[in-house]
């Protein structure tokens, strides 16, 4: 079964292109993507199979269309990728690429904002549209993996512990309880593409670090201050603790492990 996630949907080939295609709905999905980290919608495999049909063909006329398509109804979303793929099976698939919006805020043609939470796309509120704009042009310092920090750096009881703790607790979904170790660790950010740990990845994840700040620019319920740190050492509870009550997106640090 084909198991989506926070960077990774499904539509039919059928909601994408024929008589029954429902551009609108795929739009909200750019949208939520683009407006979250972006992420892939793979179209011609539905969302309970690991395949497409076997004599599945798809035209290149069709995808741009639905590209053109797409783009009109939506706004502030970047789209690549869209060659067709052959499944081993010989049946053809092909993958939009929705960029994030890094900048801006993303929305459909008729100006609803949509946003990628785990596995499901939710609509944005008014009241949460101030908080969304000020996230475009923070830095991410949490997802980034700057030191090139390999897990294997990593403390292997906390590793084991966690992901314990995960596949126990009652409010993590079966499909992600069922993910490899590696899968888990990257779905929750802690782990990048590359294989390197994330800067949150290092807070969760490293017994021991050594953080050093220069001039900061903090950003916290709406009060901003510059602070500087010279050195701080910190234990992970002390630095996990420190960083949730004190810090948001614009972090300029190092990590030494």
């Amino acid at each position: 079964m084909s198991i989506e996630d926070q960077n990774k949907d499904y539509k039919s080939f059928k909601k994408a292109i024929g008589s029954k295609a429902n551009h609108r709905d795929l739009a909200d999905t750019c949208v939520c993507f683009a407006n979250a980290q972006g992420g892939d919608i793979i179209i011609g495999i539905e969302d309970k199979n690991d395949a497409p049909p076997p004599k599945q063909k798809i035209n290149q006329e069709d995808i741009n269309a639905l590209i053109k398509s797409l783009r009109s109804l939506t706004d502030g979303v970047g789209i690549v990728n869209y060659d067709i793929n052959t499944h081993e099976n010989g049946g053809e698939y092909f993958v939009l690429k929705i960029l994030p919006s890094t900048r801006v805020i993303a929305t459909t043609s008729s100006g609803k904002v949509f946003i990628r939470i785990s596995d499901n796309c939710y609509p944005v509120g008014s009241d949460e549209l101030t908080n969304l704009a000020s996230e475009k042009t923070a830095f991410q310092w949490e997802i980034i993996s700057l030191q090139k920090i390999a897990l294997t750096n990593a403390d292997v009881d906390k590793i084991k512990g966690l992901l314990s703790d995960l596949r126990a607790s009652e409010k993590v979904s079966s499909f992600i309880k069922e993910k490899l170790d590696e899968e888990i660790l990257s779905f929750y950010q802690l782990l990048s593409p590359e294989g390197f740990l994330t800067n949150l990845g290092v807070l969760w994840l490293v017994f021991q670090i050594f953080i050093r700040f220069r001039f900061p620019f903090i950003v916290f319920d709406n009060v901003s201050f510059f602070v500087f740190f010279r050195l701080i050492r910190c234990d992970l509870v002390k630095a996990k603790i420190f960083v949730v009550k004190y810090f948001r997106k614009f972090c300029f640090f190092k990590f030494e492990v």
